[in-house]
């Protein structure tokens, strides 16, 4: 029998230290941590805006009115809850930055939720780099710090697609439909849009492969977990109705007189924000508009390897781009997109690891456009969405020093300053009039006879119906001296953006606070 000799022994291969293989085969949970510091860093570094101030309020009302808030509002109940308990906790901050924090902690759950679903079966290439885009993500930089229900749409449409897919493959068997029924629910209840993406994609694809095979024993997993969603959300139901019905006639303000324009304007700014982040300088763009064309290109390098997913993850997608282009401006279709953000970045990583040599020149472009935008963020600069700058508590602190309460009325543009429900806590002795409509415009009229100052907080650019908060300041202007503290200015990007838009108007900021005098 023979043995081992020292040339044996020798040569004998090494075997990689233990920590560095695991080091190597864990990419995204070694560089969490980051991602961690990242997210929980200054959680007030941003100004409240009013989205997240609805959040705040309803979370801190009675349990009977928050109810009744949310029945009024436009959001299922499940993340309101959710707040609610967050901030029953011992907090010793501003309740805002604590529900930012949660929205950071489920922002890191989210990727570890996605990780385990659908990452870590790929090969070590593909998780470094969804691991390297996903923990640099602007995106999420600016969404996971926000006060709102975005990330736990990742959370719970990580889980809901999963349980999709895995429908869609074996949909026979009933503990695939159960478990979508009871995902899909959640997410509901979270959220309308998703979880109605998510159903319209499953069953167009369901639909179409009766259709396509002609058996009728797809007809169960079409009809039964919809059927038992549909059960499971009724306490809901009305609610789901009266939002649908709202939004079937609601068109946002549009960027141009042309409609294919504005339409390549929602798509582009949505990709911008998927691939780039929303905060970048002007001199930066060059930069990031080669990272979007290299990522377009790293998408389809992606698409070709035909992940399983690819199908109801698009459709869910487009379907979500549809409904959102209806209800809101271009500036917040990709917040509403949050939850098919994940499969963006893993289709990206597909593609860089499937072309090495072309994927790691644009992973580059794509990394380094991606430290830029965190850099501006952190700056607070580059915001191309200019409403989360919008500083609510130095204008709150600027009239309150300015003017006394008992002799000044506040009024406010809803259309554009996007703080009015922000001023109205912030200014609690202040008489304030939002200035939703024409009769808010004869009451701001009638009130306004009896003080000394009004002060006006509005868009540069009147976006109001019928320009009546145009109508009003110039009004009250003939009986006041009037001045203006012009706020947030436009970059030049914007400048351009506007010529190219053709806008009649294109003011060089963003908020006019004016501030009325009566002449004695």
């Amino acid at each position: 029998m023979g043995g081992l000799t020292r040339a044996h022994v020798g040569t004998a291969p090494r075997t990689r230290p233990r920590v560095a293989t695991w080091v190597t085969d864990h990419p995204f949970l070694v560089l969490l941590p980051l991602q961690a510091a990242l997210l929980l860093w200054r959680l007030d570094r941003l100004p409240i805006w009013d989205d997240e101030e609805v959040t705040r309020f309803v979370a801190t009302a009675p349990w009977a009115d928050a109810l009744q808030l949310l029945r009024n509002d436009n959001h299922p109940p499940l993340y309101f809850c959710l707040a609610r308990a967050w901030l029953a906790l011992p907090w010793t901050v501003d309740p805002t930055v604590a529900l930012r924090a949660l929205s950071a902690l489920l922002a890191l759950l989210g990727g570890i939720v996605f990780h385990f679903y659908w990452v870590r079966q790929q090969p070590r290439a593909v998780r470094w780099w969804f691991a390297a885009l996903w923990v640099t993500s602007p995106y999420l930089l600016l969404y996971a710090r926000m006060a709102r229900s975005y990330m736990l749409q990742i959370v719970l449409g990580s889980l809901a697609f999963a349980a999709a897919e895995r429908l869609l493959r074996d949909p026979r068997r009933p503990a695939p439909m159960l478990a979508y029924a009871a995902a899909t629910t959640v997410l509901l209840y979270t959220h309308y849009l998703p979880a109605a993406a998510l159903i319209a994609a499953v069953g167009a694809l369901l639909l179409w492969r009766l259709v396509r095979e002609r058996r009728a024993a797809l007809l169960v997993p079409l009809l039964v977990p919809h059927a038992a969603i549909a059960v499971a959300f009724a306490p809901w139901l009305a609610h789901l109705a009266m939002v649908s019905e709202r939004f079937a006639v609601k068109v946002p303000y549009a960027v141009s007189n042309s409609a294919p324009f504005d339409h390549v304007v929602e798509l582009a700014y949505a990709l911008v924000a998927f691939t780039d982040g929303e905060t970048l300088a002007t001199w930066a763009l060059p930069l990031a508009a080669l990272a979007l064309l290299a990522a377009l290109y790293l998408a389809v390098a992606g698409a070709a390897a035909r992940p399983p997913w690819l199908a109801l993850v698009a459709l869910a997608a487009v379907v979500g781009f549809v409904a959102t282009s209806r209800w809101v401006s271009y500036a917040f279709i990709a917040a509403r997109l949050t939850f098919v953000y994940p499969f963006w970045l893993l289709l990206l990583a597909l593609g860089i690891a499937g072309r090495p040599r072309l994927g790691r020149v644009g992973a580059s472009a794509l990394l380094a456009v991606a430290l830029l935008a965190i850099g501006s963020y952190v700056r607070g600069e580059g915001f191309l969405n200019k409403a989360y700058v919008i500083p609510a508590d130095s204008i709150a602190a600027d009239i309150a020093a300015r003017s006394s309460a008992a002799e000044t009325l506040v009024l406010i543009d809803p259309y554009g300053a996007n703080i009015n429900t922000t001023l109205q806590r912030l200014l609690p002795q202040w008489p304030v009039i939002v200035l939703w409509s024409a009769s808010a415009d004869t009451q701001a009229r009638a009130l306004a006879a009896g003080v000394r100052t009004v002060w006006i907080v509005r868009s540069a650019l009147d976006r109001s119906p019928g320009r009546w908060v145009s109508n009003l300041d110039s009004a009250l202007a003939e009986h006041y001296e009037r001045s203006v503290h012009e706020l947030v200015p436009y970059s030049d990007f914007d400048r351009l953006s506007m010529r190219l838009a053709g806008w009649r108007e294109q003011p060089s900021h963003v908020i006019d606070v004016v501030e009325l005098r009566r002449r004695d």
